[in-house]
C-alpha cells in the first residue's frame, strides 16, 4: 500500500545570506575569510556546444563570449582603504569535453518574440576562457559604503578540457584608517546592506558621512522669478507693457535691479559623473535705465538662443534637442545678489582694416523627424526612400556669392548593405556612391547653386534607404534685406572690414554674440542711408554678429511668474520621494498620506516641473531627476532616501514626432543609447548597483492612475484573505521555438525548477510548463493557456513567467496574449504580482503600443498589484539569476518589492547591463500580502498516511487570536517526471519534478486556536517520499 511521510510547516522565514557557494569563516575590521565550496553543476550537451550550469552562478560578458558560470560578492571597506587576498587551493578537477563551451547568445528579433543565436566571437571567446580564478572591479562608493568586489571563476576551459576549482580559502586583508566614520539609523536599506556586504557587521562603522555644505541657489536670492520661453534664435526685445502683463508692477520698478538667467540650452549630461549646469546671469542692454524708472520708451534687449544645434544637443549627437523645443529664460529683479546686475558692454573695435569682406559662410539645416520604426534609438528619420525611386526636395538660395566653394550634406541610413545613392543638385549629379549598412554623411562640393530656387534630387537603387537631414552650406553677401541678420566673419585671427546693406536705421542695434551668457554691442560704426560698416577681428572662437533693426526684434510668446519651490535649499530627513506631474499631484498626495499612515515613514511629494526649474533650469530633461537624486546624497548629512516613485507613464516618442502620444509622456524615461531603464535614475556614483529603489506607475489619465492607487492600498488596508495567498504559480516555456527546434531549450524549464527550489516550501508551488502540453494545428498550446488563466483566476500571490516573450505575448505558443487574455482574467482583489523574466514584456517606453506589465497593473478590479519585467531584450540567463533571487528575497524574507530588487540587482552587479533592463512598475514599498507566521502544530503521532486511510487531524495555534476557521491543505509527495523528446533520429529524456497535488483541502474547527479534522486519504496518492501539510487560518477580526 502506498505511504507518504508527513511533513508538518511552519510559516517562518528563512534567511540565505550570500549563496551556498560562500561561507563566511571569520570577518574583522582587518580580514575577512572566505570558504568557497562549488555546488553540484552540470553539462548538457546540445548541437554543437556544452552548456554548464550552477546554481548561485551567473554568465557576465557580451554575446560570442564563453558561458562560464560566475559568483560574485562584496564588502565594505574604510574611507579611502584598500585591499588585497591570498587563495589557499583546495580540491579541484578536470572533464574533457566532447563539445566547446557555448558563447553567450545574441537576442534577435523573432516576429512577436525574441531568439536566441549561439555564435562565437573567436577574438573575444579565446580571452575569458583560461579567466583568474579570482578577479575584482576597483572600489565604488555605493550610498554610504565603499564597496570592493570579487568575483569567482571556478571554470576554465582550456585544451578541450573543464578545469574545476570545486573548494578553496580566500583571504582578505583591508587596509586603512578604520576608525568609527558614523553609523545611521536602521532604515529600509537595513536588509538590502546585509544581503550585499558579508562584512557588515563589521562594515556598518565605516559608513560615509556627507559633510558639504549646501550651495546657495540662484533663486533664493529674489523673491520673483518669472519664466520666458524661447524656440528661436535671435535678439529679443521686452517692453514696459509687456511686463505688466506679466503682473509685475512697473511703476514701481527700477530698471537698474532687472536680471535675465538661463543656462545655454544644453542637454544634461547622462553620465553619473557629470558637471552640473550652472545657471547663469546673461548681460542685458536696458534703454533709458539710468534713470531708474521704467518708461514707456525703455525696452530691454538681450540674445537669446533656442535649443537646436549640433552644439547644445552634443550629449546625443543631434541637431533638435531630443526633449523640447523651448529654451528657458528667467526674468527678475530687486534681488540679492552680490554683484551689480550684468549689462551688455560696448565693444571695443579695431581701428583699423588690413582686408575687406565680401561675404560669410552661411549654413542651413533641412530635417524633419517622422519615422523611428523600432522605437529604440533618438534617431528619428525624416522619411524612406525607396528602392528605384527618385526624391525631390527643393531650397532657397538667398544673396550668395558665387565666386565661392559651396557644399551640400545628406545624411541617410541604409536599411542594409549595397544601397547606391546618386545625388544631384539642379540636375547636376554631385555624388554617386554605394554605401554599407551605417548610417552615412555624404559630403560633396559644388558650385551650381544659384539664387533663388534650387532642387536636390535623390536616387536609390538596389536597396531602401532612411533619408536623416540635409544641409547647405554657402558664401552669403552682407545684405540685411531690412531684416535681422546673423552673420561671421569670413576667417579667425585676421582684422576686416564689414560693409552691411539695406539696415534700417531706427532702434538699430550691432551685436557680437560670443556665448549665450556673453554678449557685446558694437557703436563705433559708419552709417550711409541704408549702409553700414564696422572693422572687427575674431579669435578662434565661433563668435557671430547681429544686425536688427526697428520690426526684425523677436517678442517673447509668454513672461509667466513661477512658484518656484526650494528643492536645492531645503534638503531634510526623508524615507520616500514621489515625483509626479502637476494633474497627478492631489493623487499623489493620496498615496503618500498612505504611507505614512501605514508606514510611519516620511515622505515628500515633488511635482516633476520643481525638479525641472531646479535641476535642467526649467528644460524638459528627464535627467533632471537624476540630478535631484544625486544632489540629496551630495548635500544631505544623513541617510540617502530610500524609495523613489516616479507617477507617470512615459515614451522615447519624447516630441510626440509621431503624433501618437496625446500628451502620453507624463514622466519620461532615461534613455541611454537604445536602453531604457528607471535605474539610470538612481545610478548617482556608479552604473552597477542602484543607490535608491525604485518604481514607476504608468499611468496616462487621472483615472488609471486612481485604479493604481486604489489597488495599492486596498491590498495593504482591505486585503482578501485566502490561501491564495499562500499560491505561487510558475509558467514554463517550452524547448522549442514556434513548434520547432533551433536550440534544446529546456533551460527554461531548468529555470523555473531552480526558483522553485530557491523559494521556502511552506507555499504552494503550482507549475504549467510548457514541455507537458501539446501543440495545436497553429503551433499554439491553448491548454496551457487555459491553465494559466484559470490559475491565475483562482488567486496567486506571485506569478513568475521564464521563456520567449514579447510586449503582448508569453510564449511563441501563445500561454497568455494580454490584448486578448486580460478581458478573460477576474481574480479581483487577489492580486497577483506579475514577474516575467523574458524580453520586452516591460516595454513601458513604447509610443504604438501599451506593454504587457503595464496593463496588467492599470486594469480595475483583477490584474497584478506590480510588475517586474523587462524593457528591451535580455538574457536569458541573467533574467532568472535576477528574478530568481528578488523572489527569493520577498517569499522567504518577507521584504518590499523595492528592497529585494536592489539586493538582488547589487549582488549581481557582474550582470548589470541586463539587470537594469527590469524595471518595477508598481510602488517599490510594496509589501505582498502572505500570511502571517505561525507554528501550525498538529498531533504527534501523525508522521504518515496510507491510501483509504481515515485520518484524524488535531493540533494547536500558537497565536489565539485566530480562534477562527483554520483551512487544511494535504498534499501528496512531489515526485519525478521524465519529458521524452527526439530531436531529428536522437530521442533526449529531461527529468524534473512535479509538485505533489492535494489530497485532501478543506476548514477543520477551530476554537481558541486548538483545530481537528477528518478526511479519508483517496487511492491515487503517488506515495513513496515526505508529503506536507499548510494551514492558513484567519484571526477573530477579519484583520490577518
Amino acid at each position: 500500500m502506498k505511504k507518504i511521510s508527513i511533513l508538518i510547516l511552519y510559516l517562518t522565514y528563512s534567511l540565505l545570506l550570500f549563496g551556498a557557494n560562500v561561507q563566511k569563516i571569520k570577518s574583522t575590521e582587518d580580514q575577512i575569510v572566505i570558504q568557497f565550496y562549488l555546488e553540484d553543476y552540470k553539462i548538457r550537451y546540445d548541437n554543437e556546444f556544452a552548456f554548464i550550469s550552477s546554481d548561485n552562478c551567473y554568465f557576465p560578458g557580451e554575446p560570442g563570449e564563453p558561458m562560464l558560470p560566475v559568483i560574485e560578492f562584496s564588502f565594505a571597506l574604510p574611507e579611502n582603504g584598500r585591499y588585497d587576498y591570498y587563495v589557499k587551493p583546495g580540491k579541484s578537477e578536470s572533464i574533457t569535453l566532447s563539445k566547446p563551451i557555448a558563447p553567450l547568445p545574441k537576442i534577435i528579433p523573432d516576429e512577436e518574440t525574441s531568439k536566441y543565436v549561439y555564435e562565437i566571437n573567436r577574438e573575444k571567446y579565446s580571452k575569458f576562457l583560461a579567466a583568474e580564478l579570482i578577479t575584482t572591479k576597483d572600489p565604488i562608493l555605493w550610498r554610504h559604503f565603499i564597496l570592493g568586489t570579487i568575483f569567482i571563476h571556478p571554470f576554465k576551459y582550456v585544451n578541450g578540457k573543464l578545469q574545476v576549482q570545486k573548494e578553496f580559502q580566500l583571504t582578505i586583508n583591508i587596509k586603512g584608517n578604520k576608525e568609527k566614520k558614523f553609523s545611521y539609523e536602521k532604515s529600509e536599506f537595513e536588509n538590502v546592506y546585509k544581503n550585499v556586504l558579508i562584512n557588515y557587521d563589521i562594515g556598518k562603522n565605516w559608513m560615509i558621512k556627507c559633510d558639504k555644505q549646501v550651495p546657495s541657489s540662484p533663486f533664493a536670492c529674489a523673491d520673483r522669478w518669472f519664466k520666458i520661453p524661447i524656440t528661436q534664435d535671435g535678439i529679443y526685445e521686452i517692453t514696459k507693457n509687456q511686463l505688466k502683463n506679466a503682473g509685475i508692477f512697473v511703476d514701481d520698478l527700477d530698471p537698474q535691479t532687472i536680471r535675465i538667467f538661463n543656462a545655454g540650452g544644453y542637454c544634461l549630461d547622462k553620465d553619473y559623473n557629470y558637471q552640473e549646469l550652472e545657471l547663469k546671469e546673461i548681460p542685458i542692454y536696458i534703454t533709458g535705465e539710468a534713470d531708474g524708472s521704467f518708461d514707456n520708451s525703455d525696452v530691454i534687449y538681450f540674445y537669446a538662443r533656442d535649443t537646436d544645434g549640433w552644439e547644445v544637443n552634443k550629449e546625443y549627437g543631434l541637431y533638435y534637442n531630443p526633449y523640447t523645443s523651448d529654451n528657458i529664460y528667467w526674468l527678475t529683479y530687486n534681488t540679492s545678489f552680490a554683484d551689480p546686475p550684468k549689462r551688455i558692454e560696448i565693444n571695443q573695435t579695431t581701428s583699423t582694416s588690413s582686408d575687406s569682406a565680401d561675404s560669410y559662410l552661411h549654413t542651413e539645416h533641412f530635417e524633419e523627424n517622422n519615422i523611428n520604426e523600432d522605437g529604440e534609438d533618438f534617431y528619428w528619420y525624416w522619411t524612406t526612400l525607396y528602392n528605384n525611386n527618385s526624391y525631390n526636395y527643393n531650397f532657397n538660395v538667398d544673396k550668395i556669392d558665387n565666386s565661392k566653394e559651396q557644399q551640400i550634406t545628406v545624411r541617410v541610413q541604409p536599411k542594409a548593405s549595397n544601397a547606391q545613392v546618386k545625388l544631384y543638385v539642379n540636375n547636376i549629379l554631385t555624388a554617386n556612391v554605394t554605401l554599407s549598412s551605417s548610417a552615412s554623411e555624404i559630403n560633396c562640393v559644388i558650385d551650381n547653386m544659384k539664387e533663388g530656387n534650387n532642387t536636390l534630387r535623390i536616387e536609390i537603387f538596389n536597396k531602401d534607404i532612411y533619408l536623416d537631414y540635409y544641409e547647405i552650406e554657402y558664401y552669403r553677401t552682407y545684405d540685411a534685406e531690412h531684416k535681422a541678420l546673423k552673420f561671421t566673419l569670413p576667417e579667425t585671427n585676421q582684422v576686416f572690414e564689414i560693409a552691411l546693406k539695406n539696415v534700417d536705421e531706427t532702434k538699430f542695434n550691432l551685436f557680437k554674440v560670443y556665448d549665450f551668457d556673453n554678449v557685446k554691442r558694437i557703436t563705433d560704426y559708419q552709417r550711409v542711408g541704408n549702409n553700414i560698416t564696422f572693422v572687427d577681428s575674431i579669435g578662434d572662437d565661433d563668435y557671430n554678429y547681429w544686425a536688427v533693426s526697428n520690426g526684425a526684434y523677436l517678442t517673447p510668446s509668454q513672461i509667466v511668474e513661477d512658484n518656484l519651490s526650494d528643492l536645492r535649499t531645503n534638503i531634510s530627513a526623508v524615507d520616500m520621494i514621489i515625483i509626479t506631474p502637476e494633474e497627478f499631484y492631489n493623487q499623489s498626495e493620496e498615496l503618500a498620506q498612505f504611507h505614512r499612515e501605514y508606514n510611519d515613514i516620511i515622505v515628500k511629494t515633488i511635482k516633476l516641473q520643481d525638479v525641472y526649474d531646479e535641476f535642467s533650469w526649467g528644460l524638459i530633461d528627464p535627467i533632471a531627476i537624476r540630478n535631484y537624486m544625486k544632489y540629496i546624497k551630495s548635500y544631505y548629512n544623513g541617510e540617502l532616501v530610500d524609495y523613489l516613485l516616479l507617477v507617470g507613464d512615459g515614451s522615447v516618442d519624447f516630441r510626440n514626432y509621431s503624433g501618437e502620444l496625446r500628451n502620453a509622456n507624463k514622466i519620461p524615461p532615461f534613455q541611454k543609447a537604445t536602453v531604457v531603464s528607471d535605474d539610470y535614475f538612481v545610478y548617482l556614483t556608479q552604473a552597477s548597483e542602484p543607490e535608491i529603489m525604485i518604481g514607476r506607475l504608468p499611468c496616462q489619465t487621472t483615472d488609471e492612475l486612481q485604479i493604481i492607487i486604489d489597488k495599492i492600498i486596498n491590498y495593504h488596508l482591505d486585503p482578501e484573505f485566502g490561501f491564495w495567498k499562500d499560491r505561487v504559480l510558475f509558467v514554463a516555456d517550452d524547448n522549442f521555438k514556434q513548434g520547432k527546434y533551433s536550440y534544446n531549450e529546456m533551460m527554461h524549464t531548468t529555470q523555473a525548477e531552480t526558483g522553485t527550489n530557491m523559494l521556502s516550501h511552506f507555499f504552494e508551488m503550482n507549475k504549467i510548463y510548457g514541455i507537458e502540453y501539446p501543440l495545436d494545428e497553429f503551433l499554439n498550446k491553448p491548454l496551457a493557456r487555459r491553465d494559466v488563466i484559470t490559475t491565475f483566476n483562482d488567486g496567486i500571490i506571485l506569478f513568475y513567467y521564464i521563456g520567449h516573450g514579447g510586449y503582448d505575448l508569453l510564449g511563441d505558443e501563445e500561454y497568455f496574449r494580454a490584448s486578448r487574455d486580460i478581458s478573460q482574467l477576474h481574480n479581483g482583489n487577489k492580486l497577483a504580482y506579475f514577474v516575467a523574466a523574458s524580453c520586452d514584456v516591460g516595454h513601458f517606453d513604447a509610443f504604438t503600443y501599451e506593454s504587457m506589465a503595464e496593463m496588467m497593473l492599470r486594469v480595475k478590479d483583477k490584474g497584478a498589484i506590480a510588475s517586474f519585467a523587462a524593457t528591451r531584450g535580455c538574457s536569458g540567463e541573467s533574467n532568472t539569476t535576477l528574478c530568481n533571487d528578488m523572489n527569493k528575497y520577498i517569499i522567504n524574507n518577507g521584504y518590499s518589492l523595492g528592497n529585494a530588487i536592489v539586493s538582488a540587482k547589487s549582488e549581481n552587479s557582474g550582470i548589470a547591463g541586463n539587470n537594469r533592463f527590469y524595471v518595477l512598475l508598481g510602488d517599490p514599498l510594496t509589501y505582498l500580502q502572505f500570511p502571517h507566521s505561525y507554528q501550525f502544530a498538529s498531533a504527534k503521532d501523525l508522521d504518515s498516511l496510507k491510501a483509504r486511510q481515515t485520518v484524524s487531524i488535531h493540533g494547536s495555534i500558537d497565536d489565539s487570536n485566530y480562534n477562527d476557521k483554520t483551512y487544511i491543505i494535504v498534499y501528496d509527495t512531489n515526485y519525478a517526471a521524465e519529458y521524452v523528446y527526439q530531436i531529428g533520429n536522437v530521442s533526449y529524456v529531461y527529468s524534473y519534478t512535479k509538485t505533489g497535488k492535494p489530497i485532501y483541502r478543506g476548514y477543520v474547527s477551530d476554537s481558541l486556536g486548538n483545530y481537528t479534522g477528518t478526511f479519508i486519504v483517496p487511492d491515487d496518492i503517488y506515495g513513496g517520499n515526505q508529503g506536507k501539510i499548510i494551514g492558513y487560518s484567519i484571526n477573530s477580526n477579519k484583520t490577518s
